[in-house]
């Protein structure tokens, strides 16, 4: 199932809810042949106004609401009144908030963005087993190998292993090219590497289909925003659009189903570090927190 079809299909689901009883069957989802037009192009609104004998502006105004606007508004209610320690863990594994903003400081992030297009030919395609994906690449800054940017279970050659099996490490192919952004991790940055530390790049026009990572909920990895074109969206299902911007960082609950796609003419590129929390980003998530409580 390509990305059109999952749009589509959620597309279907959503205005079934809205007319239960009409056929929906001709209903088509395509990418425009204009990208001025917008990132997606439907029938729908022109099959159910003449089904339903209505203005067709009102059936779009019902799809605009779904794919232009936030379908759910995000706010940061109900925080407990908890000790430091009992809300970090509160905000981190029990508030089911999809995303939180942090503040890295000292984050060199249009350097690492200099050094991230300086390797822009060595990218891999990332994700190649059967997920429908355009223009999405990666390389590890610290992983298996450079070159390995999937999670290590996923390599035909690993079946059987165990993780205490698998040597991470730094990745000299990369670090030699990057060193701005290796000091960066090495010395600097909040977290443990764990397992990887990946440049992510998505094309312009490319695109991540809908999808979840896991079916927990809890607030990681770091995504680093080294930029955010204009014309690039990362969605929520039900959830909105995550706020990114250039040099911005956000913990991300990647059990949300999520998608981003590319509308622009430069490519997209951040960080996501799959690593273990230091006491320093327990700090910045009290920090941030507390700016709430303060409002």
């Amino acid at each position: 199932m390509d990305i059109l079809e999952k749009y589509k299909d959620i597309l279907i689901n959503e205005l079934i809810k809205i007319y239960p009883n009409e056929d929906l069957s001709a209903i088509s989802f395509e990418f425009p042949r204009d990208i001025t037009h917008g990132d997606f192009s439907t029938n729908a609104a022109l099959i159910l106004s003449k089904k339903l004998k209505i203005n067709p502006n009102e059936v779009y105004t019902n799809i605009e609401k779904f794919f232009e606007e936030p379908t759910w508004t995000f706010e940061y209610n109900n925080i407990p009144d908890l000790p430091k320690e009992e809300l970090i863990d509160w905000v981190i594994t029990q508030s089911g908030w999809p995303y939180l903003k942090i503040e890295l400081p000292n984050c060199p992030y249009e350097e690492m963005l200099e050094e991230a297009l300086s390797m822009y030919d060595a990218f891999q395609t990332h994700r190649t087993y059967g997920d429908n994906t355009k223009g999405w690449r990666s390389i590890c800054i610290y992983g298996e190998a450079w070159n390995r940017t999937e999670y290590w279970e996923t390599y035909e050659d690993n079946k059987g292993k165990q993780l205490e099996d698998i040597k991470f490490d730094w990745c000299p192919e990369v670090i030699e090219h990057c060193p701005i952004t290796y000091k960066y991790f090495k010395d600097t940055y909040p977290e443990n590497p764990g397992q990887r530390i990946r440049f992510m790049l998505l094309e312009p026009g490319g695109y991540i289909e809908p999808h979840n990572d896991r079916t927990e909920h809890y607030l990681g990895p770091i995504n680093i925003s080294l930029n955010m074109p204009e014309g690039c969206i990362f969605r929520m299902k039900d959830k909105g659009d995550v706020p990114m911007t250039d040099h911005s960082a956000f913990l991300v609950d990647i059990g949300n189903i999520h998608s981003v796609w590319n509308n622009s003419k430069e490519p997209r590129v951040h960080i996501i570090s799959h690593g273990g929390f230091k006491p320093e980003v327990r700090e910045l998530i009290y920090e941030t927190v507390q700016k709430m409580l303060d409002k």
